[in-house]
């Protein structure tokens, strides 16, 4: 991870003048509410930093990192190692099942989409259908306290894992979230935080993605706006709402809709994902380091060549 950067903005911007996400949030009860239709359920650079998420305890086995290597060796594509991502909602009807088709699991193509393994599902472990055309299934009998298995079977070279889920009785999965601190602005001005953008990766290396969550201060603005603004914060959680680590952006990166984008994936193919995003000295990595300017700067041997 870099820790050098040219400097940036500071916190106030007075020249006039929406980045990726996988979902939207609502932060108004500190949840982020990953809704999903019932019959579609599925499962940096001001100076350019990407930002490990694996700090402290929280880091990729050997089995993760050496799958995706063996998966990288034999297509030639970067895949990372993803689990079945089997999710069941509850319907007025019933519940609906969708899950994961993996790469190394396909075995050809038809007109209809990609050939594979088929899929036994079951409902509280007795089998109620086998899939052989898709990776969705509604079962009309389900009910909210039950407990389903996808398990892939013939058809392919190789079958991936099984997946195992409970109902989503509400029709979505609330996530909770661990909302930062109010603060007051150099001008006296008190603001709050919500949450706002949020992507995926699988962080830990289980095959399961986690969740990256940005949260903008209540006073964040645009580029043709002046005045401070809070500071936004990058968090990091598993799909049970524990908080693997936090990034703090620091007061040389102004909060609002054009300043701060963010990319989740396995860049360097590892097995873990990382992050790239816009950072200045200032910014605080989720392990507690901080991003400082270049030494040269700091001596004041650079120039500025144009």
């Amino acid at each position: 991870m870099p820790k050098n950067c040219s400097p940036l903005t500071r916190g106030i911007d007075t020249a006039p003048s929406r980045g990726p996400s996988a979902a939207r949030t609502t932060s108004t009860t500190r949840t982020v509410r990953t809704t999903r239709s019932a019959r579609t359920a599925a499962a940096a650079v001001g100076c350019a930093a990407v930002l490990s998420l694996t700090a402290g305890s929280v880091s990729a086995g050997p089995v993760a990192t050496s799958q995706v290597a063996a998966q990288n060796d034999q297509t030639g594509h970067q895949l990372e190692a993803l689990d079945r991502g089997l999710v069941a909602v509850g319907t007025e009807d019933g519940v609906h099942l969708s899950w994961r088709l993996l790469g190394d699991e396909v075995s050809g193509a038809t007109g209809h989409g990609m050939n594979g393994p088929n899929f036994h599902v079951l409902r509280d472990g007795e089998r109620i259908a086998t899939v052989n055309d898709s990776t969705n299934f509604h079962d009309p009998d389900g009910g909210a306290d039950a407990t389903y298995t996808v398990t892939p079977v013939g058809n392919a070279a190789h079958n991936g894992p099984d997946g195992e889920a409970e109902v989503w009785a509400d029709g979505h999965y609330d996530l909770p979230l661990q909302k930062p601190e109010p603060g007051t602005t150099p001008a006296g001005e008190e603001y709050d935080y919500h949450a706002n953008d949020v992507s995926v990766g699988d962080v830990t290396g289980d095959g399961q993605y986690e969740f990256v969550v940005k949260w903008d201060p209540s006073n964040s603005k645009d580029v043709s706006q002046v005045g401070y603004t809070g500071e936004v914060y990058v968090d990091t959680y598993t799909l049970d709402g524990e908080l693997l680590n936090r990034i703090e952006l620091g007061p040389n990166i102004r909060a609002g809709a054009h300043y701060t984008q963010f990319l989740v994936y396995d860049f360097d193919g590892d097995g873990t994902a990382e992050i790239m995003m816009k950072t200045a000295p200032g910014t605080v990595a989720g392990d507690g380091e901080h991003i400082t300017m270049p030494q040269e700067d700091l001596d004041g041997s650079s120039r500025l060549r144009v």
